[in-house]
């Protein structure tokens, strides 16, 4: 929520005339509508009342959140303080580019958002879903006949075939989930997700396959 709002807080910092004191920038941002960042500004102003330097405070503020994009802001607007400089435009540029990395980072969280939930709906109903109708429809087939009349294997080879692929299929099953799970643990940058998700999603895929087959 902090680093939401330190694209505003440049905004507002490229508008005060050149020479501007460092606390009335800090008093102006204490009173403003950026809640948390706000309030981590009011605390900036109630060490400066304690005498507390402004640069101190600011400094102690960083050390607090521990961001990075929190600390760039707070470095370029005490550098184009103590530079004496007119910085507007800087800050004005810095902001846009905090809003264009913002916009892209949504964009990526989202994009892996969907691919998250792709892969556990995929390997906890879409996959065992599909196999399981497969594998009602090749079992309500009737091979007897195809036999009769010498069209493709034995009997007996094409049961050892359906058996086989009845044995493999509950198998790739959780292999799917598996790597499904860990794979989405580590998108997340957290493995232990994996066990969780695991878990959840093989059982909940095997009792799809062998639940669905049972409506044809």
């Amino acid at each position: 929520t902090i680093e939401r709002f330190v694209p505003d807080i440049l905004l507002s910092a490229s508008i005060f005339p050149k020479g501007t004191g460092l606390e009335k920038i800090i008093l102006h941002f204490s009173k403003t509508n950026y809640r948390f960042l706000s309030g981590e500004f009011e605390k900036c102003r109630q060490e400066i009342l304690k005498g507390s330097t402004a640069v101190g405070a600011l400094e102690k503020m960083k050390e607090r959140n521990d961001s990075i994009v929190l600390g760039r802001a707070i470095d370029l607007v005490l550098g184009g303080i103590n530079s004496g400089a007119d910085v507007s435009a800087v800050f004005k540029e810095t902001a846009a580019d905090l809003f264009e990395t913002g916009a892209i980072l949504r964009e990526r969280v989202a994009s892996l958002t969907i691919e998250k939930y792709t892969l556990l709906i995929a390997g906890g109903i879409l996959v065992p879903a599909i196999l399981g109708v497969l594998t009602g429809m090749v079992l309500s087939l009737n091979f007897d006949a195809l036999s009769e009349i010498g069209i493709g294997l034995s009997l007996s080879e094409k049961k050892a075939l359906i058996d086989a692929a009845m044995f493999a299929s509950p198998i790739y099953l959780a292999e799917y989930s598996l790597i499904a799970s860990f794979f989405v643990a580590f998108q997340e940058g957290d493995l232990k997700k994996g066990i969780v998700y695991a878990a959840a999603l093989v059982p909940l895929s095997l009792a799809v396959y062998f639940f669905v087959p049972g409506f044809f």
